[in-house]
């Protein structure tokens, strides 16, 4: 979500972008950082949106994939 602007530029620009989010439920590396270090993690756990209708929303394409093989299909799509 820090840079969702770019996929409309993207999109407006008719580019051909591939983008792979990985869903960790909120800033979850930031998260697991602030625990490993003892802190007690807070403002890390938002809620996402459905980012392939965020992404149809902007003006591109997007799928959501569970497995590596569909994530390897639909990158060679793209």
């Amino acid at each position: 979500m820090f840079t969702v602007q770019d996929l409309l530029v993207a999109a407006e620009l008719e580019l051909a972008l591939p983008v792979v989010v990985w869903n960790d439920g909120g800033y979850g590396e930031i998260r697991d950082k602030m625990v490993a270090s003892g802190i007690p993690p807070v403002g890390t756990s938002l809620r996402n949106p459905d980012f392939p209708a965020l992404a149809r929303a902007l003006g591109g394409e997007g799928v959501q994939v569970e497995r590596p093989a569909d994530l390897t299909r639909e990158l060679g799509a793209a």
